[in-house]
């Protein structure tokens, strides 16, 4: 994209750089000549803005497709993260029950055997 705005610049550049020369070189010529020129230049200036114009909106349309995908990509991204997080809630809650689950137990087996300690 760059080298394209670079080339546009570099041909508008030139165009006025020769439109002045061409002026400058043919001012003592006749007017016809003169006139020709400035509609030339004119001529030029209106197909660079034009052209300017089509390279700008070309500019938008691939901006808004990239916002689009990259929209895209962030839902993805967000629909993924929120799947892991549950999924590792859902691994952590098991984690969680089992530990209580094996607590409780050593807890019933301390207080079966807690008497039967203390006899002996």
């Amino acid at each position: 994209m760059a080298d394209r705005n670079d080339f546009a610049r570099g041909f508008l550049f030139g165009a006025v750089i020769g439109g002045g020369v061409a002026l400058y070189l043919t001012a003592r010529s006749s007017p016809e000549v003169r006139e020709a020129l400035r509609e030339r230049g004119t001529e030029m200036g209106q197909r660079a803005r034009a052209k300017a114009e089509e390279m700008a909106e070309t500019a938008r349309t691939k901006a808004e497709e990239l916002r689009g995908r990259a929209r895209e990509t962030a839902d993805d991204l967000r629909g993924r993260a929120r799947d892991t997080a549950e999924e590792w809630r859902g691994k952590a809650r098991d984690t969680v029950e089992d530990l209580r689950d094996r607590a409780q137990e050593m807890l019933k087996r301390g207080r079966s055997e807690a008497p039967s300690a203390l006899e002996d």
